[in-house]
């Protein structure tokens, strides 16, 4: 009975995110300038981040997490705008990491599609930590389409979501979040 429940769940998963990528050019404007589903909204808490495995080594913990600035990257293996962003994350990161701020990427994909997301993190040369079957996280973080980026400043709240592209570049609010000591 377990493994047709998880089945049915594998199955409604993927039927789900079928059913995003099709409506997906349908709910962001032409040009890219606003999304108008961001995900987790300006000024809410980083959550808990979590998945059932990681690639890239581990997702550091809260407490690594206290007093840094902190990049969330949602994504997944067959997401064109995934691989379209990729490229521009990692110079962001090669920008940051060594500026201390922390860079994270979740995908829904679980372990079945290791291979495929390894493969993906290995085409764009990701560095950073990234966990697989990170379902709870994404909907924790509201990520109802992909990609979705946030920042987060040093007291853990959003700042920036990909929501305000087009208003603010990523790159200008890590830099706003790095100059605030708060």
């Amino acid at each position: 009975m377990a493994m047709r429940k998880t089945s049915l769940q594998t199955f409604g998963l993927f039927l789900g995110l079928a059913a995003i990528v099709a409506a997906a050019p349908f709910l962001w404007t032409i040009g890219g300038t606003t999304v108008k589903d961001p995900g987790l909204e300006i000024g809410q808490p980083l959550p808990a981040l979590s998945g059932s495995g990681t690639v890239n080594g581990p997702l550091p913990s809260p407490e690594d997490l206290k007093g840094k600035v902190v990049v969330v990257n949602c994504w997944a293996t067959w997401c064109p705008q995934c691989h379209t962003g990729m490229p521009d994350l990692v110079e962001l990161h090669k920008t940051y990491a060594e500026k201390g701020v922390v860079f994270i990427g979740l995908t829904g994909e679980d372990e079945s599609g290791l291979e495929d997301i390894q493969a993906f993190l290995d085409k764009y040369k990701v560095e950073w930590p990234n966990a697989y079957g990170a379902i709870n996280s994404s909907v924790a973080l509201k990520a109802h389409f992909i990609p979705r980026y946030w920042v987060f400043d040093r007291s853990g709240k959003v700042t920036w979501n990909v929501g305000l592209r087009g208003r603010t570049e990523m790159s200008a609010a890590i830099e706003k979040a790095l100059a605030d000591q708060g």
